[in-house]
């Protein structure tokens, strides 16, 4: 890659030479966004990241790359802790390529590291304007409504996307949490009595065959689906299964 890179970075320069200065290269060369793509590529296999800088906004101009060159700079300017620039370009791609799955999830994430669901709500929205039938962005607005507390929209949709994928695992989690969640939320409200406790079981009977297909579909996800579970059986008085469930929890240091 340092190699290739000299020759790219040689073929580039030329632009800049007087030799060549009657060609007029910056507007007559047609490879130059290519080789400008491929020397920030090598340039990044390097981490050199002074060398991706140089010829980052030539390599933009190619319209073949132009995705990728995207992705190398967001992955450039994240690695040298410049979120602020990353994020620019993940909006570039995502705004750009919507088609491609690198920008989208990665720029949810970030606002929602730095909790700003209100900038993640605002992203998933435009996404589902420009492809209103994408289950991937459909699924990341139902686990937003999980996580902004919006129980009701949250299992309304997870149903409609296990409607039109039964494989969706995390919209089967995301539905019964939110069930599993109302049930919680009735709990603590009001006096004890016998009519809030078949309210709150009815909440998590709803829960259960959502989590129970959701622990069938991610097996290995226990951390996810084991604490649903064992509270799920035990207010149910569901004693084989919470049984399993709690020899399971105590195995994996689940509490």
């Amino acid at each position: 890659y340092g190699e290739a890179y000299k020759c790219l970075d040689t073929y580039l320069d030329c632009h800049k030479q007087p030799l060549f200065a009657s060609f007029d290269l910056e507007k007559t060369d047609t490879v130059a966004p290519k080789a400008a793509y491929l020397a920030i590529y090598c340039a990044y296999k390097e981490k050199n990241y002074a060398d991706v800088a140089k010829y980052e906004t030539k390599a933009l101009t190619c319209k073949e790359k132009a995705s990728y060159a995207l992705m190398i700079l967001y992955k450039c300017y994240s690695e040298q802790n410049n979120m602020e620039q990353a994020v620019e370009y993940l909006k570039k791609g995502f705004n750009s390529h919507s088609e491609n799955t690198f920008f989208f999830p990665r720029l949810i994430d970030y606002y929602a590291t730095i909790n700003q669901l209100d900038t993640v709500q605002v992203v998933v929205e435009k996404a589902l304007e420009m492809e209103p039938g994408n289950l991937f962005y459909r699924l990341a607005k139902n686990t937003l409504q999980l996580n902004l507390g919006e129980y009701d929209d949250c299992i309304a949709l997870g149903d409609s996307i296990i409607h039109s994928n039964d494989k969706i695992a995390e919209a089967y989690f995301n539905a019964g949490s939110s069930y599993f969640n109302k049930a919680l939320l009735r709990s603590k409200q009001g006096k004890e009595s016998r009519e809030k406790r078949n309210e709150v079981n009815a909440y998590y009977e709803q829960a259960l065959p959502y989590v129970e297909k959701f622990r069938q579909l991610r097996p290995r996800q226990q951390k996810k689906w084991i604490p649903l579970l064992y509270t799920i059986y035990f207010n149910l008085n569901m004693g084989e299964k919470f049984e399993e469930i709690d020899n399971l929890a105590k195995s994996a240091g689940i509490k």
